[in-house]
C-alpha cells in the first residue's frame, strides 16, 4: 500500500488484481459513529474523495470491463460515478437554468433545485430544518466537500494523516 491509500478500498483491488474474488461476509459489520458537526464532516468527504480519486487513477486498469468484466462495471458505477455528483449537480442546475426560458420543465427543474439549495443553506446557516433540511444540507454539504477533494487530487494536494475519532 501506499501512504495516502484506503487500505479498505486498495486491499480488494489488489486482490482482484491478483485473479482472486473477494467475499464480503455479511455478518462482519462495524459501527461507526458520525463525524461530530458540520465542519468535521465537511473534511471527513474531502479527505474520503481525495484519497478514493488518488486510488482510483493508480489502479485505473480496474475499470477495464474486458480485463476485469462485471468488476469494471461496478467500480465505475460504485465509486468513479459517485465522486462526479457535484459536477453533474452544477451541470443539470445550469442547464435548467440556461432553458428555463423555454420549457416549463425546465422552468421547475432549475426553480426545485434552486429551493433544494436554499433550504439546504438555510438549514446549514440556522443548523434546523426538519429532515428535509437536513437531508438538503448533508447533500450540499457532501458534493461541496467532494468538489474540494477533487480540486486538491487535480492540484496534487494528497490527504495522507489520518486521525480517527475516538
Amino acid at each position: 500500500l501506499q501512504d495516502g491509500d484506503i487500505n479498505d478500498f486498495v486491499i480488494p483491488l489488489n486482490v482482484v488484481g491478483q485473479g482472486q474474488r473477494v467475499v464480503l461476509d455479511p455478518d462482519v459489520f462495524c459501527f461507526e459513529r458520525p463525524s461530530e458537526g458540520e465542519g468535521r464532516e465537511f473534511r471527513r468527504q474531502v479527505r474520503i474523495t481525495n484519497r478514493t480519486l488518488g486510488a482510483i487513477m493508480r489502479n485505473r486498469r480496474f475499470l477495464n470491463p474486458l480485463a476485469y468484466g462485471w468488476f469494471a462495471l461496478f467500480l465505475l458505477s460504485h465509486k468513479v460515478l459517485r465522486f462526479l455528483v457535484p459536477f453533474f449537480f452544477a451541470g443539470t442546475f445550469l442547464t435548467a437554468l440556461g432553458l428555463a426560458g423555454q420549457s416549463v420543465f425546465f422552468s421547475v427543474m432549475a426553480l426545485a433545485q434552486a429551493l433544494f439549495v436554499g433550504i439546504g443553506l438555510l438549514a446549514l446557516r440556522q443548523r434546523r430544518g426538519g429532515r428535509v433540511g437536513q437531508l438538503c444540507s448533508f447533500f450540499l454539504l457532501t458534493i461541496a466537500a467532494q468538489f474540494l477533494g477533487w480540486v486538491r487530487w487535480a492540484s496534487g494536494k494528497t490527504d495522507v494523516m489520518w486521525t480517527p475519532q475516538r
